[in-house]
């Protein structure tokens, strides 16, 4: 054979080297998208319970804020929805009347009695009684509001002359609050009217104990919802529990 010349020998080599080089340069294949993980996937179921419990807790949220929209309570007693006789341990329109002396019950007040007339915040009958004993004043529910009108047998301004306390839940005075009393009309009268904290019961005390006094036209405001409210919104949490299973 003739031997190949210089040129030619480096012709061939060139040729091999490219070849070798488009041989080895292969596309490299497609990377895959990765799936996806575990952690999505939970993160997927959770965000549905969650979406499930909100339409599931949707009607008890309704029904709360019905309840919670309704009026509240309002009561009037004005003296005269049962005849004349003593007020100790009477009950009547949601109150509860106690009139005691030195600690003792006494029959010395009177519901629904005749005699005073109508004046500015009194209008006959009304509760009548002797100022040498405490009236008090106990609400089936707590009252957020309470106002009621007050005469005393004076014709003169009697200043600080009726102590009102009001109880919490255990009888514990948390306010108390002295009236002023003028003769608006004929006796020195007052209005008491108090808005706030819930009040269980109210108690009267006065400082000239030789005289008389009279009560009327006593308003209050329930503080908590009514009993049959209150078992319509247990009524609607069950029926939504049985629901759910």
């Amino acid at each position: 054979m003739r031997p190949r010349s210089r040129a030619a020998a480096r012709r061939l080599d060139a040729t091999a080297a490219h070849a070798g080089r488009g041989a080895g340069c292969r596309r490299p294949f497609p990377r895959a998208r990765p799936r996806a993980g575990g952690s999505a996937v939970a993160m997927s179921m959770k965000q549905s319970a969650i979406r499930a419990g909100f339409r599931n807790a949707a009607p008890a949220l309704a029904l709360a804020a019905a309840l919670c929209a309704l009026p509240a309570h309002a009561g009037l007693v004005t003296m005269d929805e049962l005849p004349l006789q003593p007020a100790d341990g009477l009950h009547v329109g949601g109150v509860l009347f106690s009139y005691s002396v030195d600690g003792q019950p006494d029959a010395d007040a009177s519901f629904a009695s005749y005699g005073v007339g109508d004046l500015a915040y009194i209008q006959d009958p009304s509760l009548e009684g002797a100022t040498r004993g405490t009236l008090r004043i106990a609400f089936d529910t707590p009252v957020s509001r309470l106002a009621f009108g007050i005469a005393l047998q004076s014709e003169q301004p009697q200043d600080d002359s009726v102590l009102v306390s009001l109880l919490d839940a255990d009888g514990r005075p948390f306010a108390e609050l002295a009236l002023d009393t003028a003769p608006l009309v004929a006796f020195s009268e007052a209005r008491f009217d108090y808005a706030g904290a819930p009040v269980f019961a109210v108690t009267l005390r006065f400082a000239d104990r030789g005289s008389r006094f009279v009560l009327d036209n006593l308003e209050f405001t329930s503080a908590v919802p009514e009993p049959a409210s209150a078992v319509l919104l247990a009524a609607g949490l069950l029926l939504l529990g049985r629901r759910r299973r």
